[in-house]
């Protein structure tokens, strides 16, 4: 029974201090501008701060979730991306978007222009949130991308996308930092520890771990 109640408490401890940092990661500042499209100043059909590829020919805001289409014409490609210029080197950032496609979609973060590495691929299917957590080493993030594969037309649906740093939450290192943090071990103030803790949460290798001891 000890055992039993010693389990839920520290699952109830571990469940609190994920809720205040997702609460925390919340809070940063969005590097994504019009991330909820509900600017469209020039009435277009394209939220402000973006830019779709040359071979979209409609775009739309419903109910505030921006659709683009591509013709059938070149490579029929569906792209959509904002440009942001963030400095990063080293920095973890968390990326949260909702999406569907008739097709598969490539999600790319632009390190130099159009240059950069795929975060995901993700599969058609219906209207879903999706969340990413990478280190980004490049000195910068040029932009955030959405685009399918371009040999047939296709659709996007996006919303509410999200940028934020989690450097300042406890979970991101800089670059110097992480040559050292990425085998190390530290509590959740960031403080190096010799071992790992026992009953407590800490962190290693940019995870949550607990090491519970009956």
């Amino acid at each position: 029974m000890r055992n039993s109640n010693t389990l839920r408490y520290f699952a109830l401890t571990i469940g609190l201090i994920l809720a205040v940092l997702m609460y925390s990661a919340q809070a940063q500042t969005n590097m994504i501008l019009n991330g909820d499209f509900s600017l469209d100043t020039d009435l277009d059909g394209l939220g402000d701060y973006w830019q779709v590829g040359q071979h979209v020919n409609k775009t739309d805001i419903l109910d505030g979730v921006q659709y683009i289409a591509s013709s059938q014409q070149g490579c029929s490609q569906a792209l959509i991306e904002q440009i942001i210029h963030t400095p990063s080197n080293g920095k973890m950032w968390q990326l949260d978007f909702d999406l569907n496609s008739d097709t598969a979609v490539y999600v790319i973060v632009w390190t130099l222009p159009h240059s950069g590495h795929c975060l995901a691929i993700l599969p058609s299917g219906e209207f879903q949130h999706y969340s990413f957590t990478f280190v980004e080493d490049f000195p910068e993030i040029w932009g955030i991308c959405f685009y399918t594969a371009g040999l047939l037309p296709a659709w996007i649906n996006l919303d509410n996308v999200e940028l934020v740093d989690l450097t300042t939450v406890g979970l991101g290192v800089t670059q110097d930092e992480r040559s050292v943090k990425s085998g190390g071990i530290y509590d959740l103030l960031g403080r190096r520890l010799n071992k790992e803790p026992e009953n407590t949460v800490f962190i290693r290798n940019h995870k949550l771990y607990v090491k519970i001891k009956n």
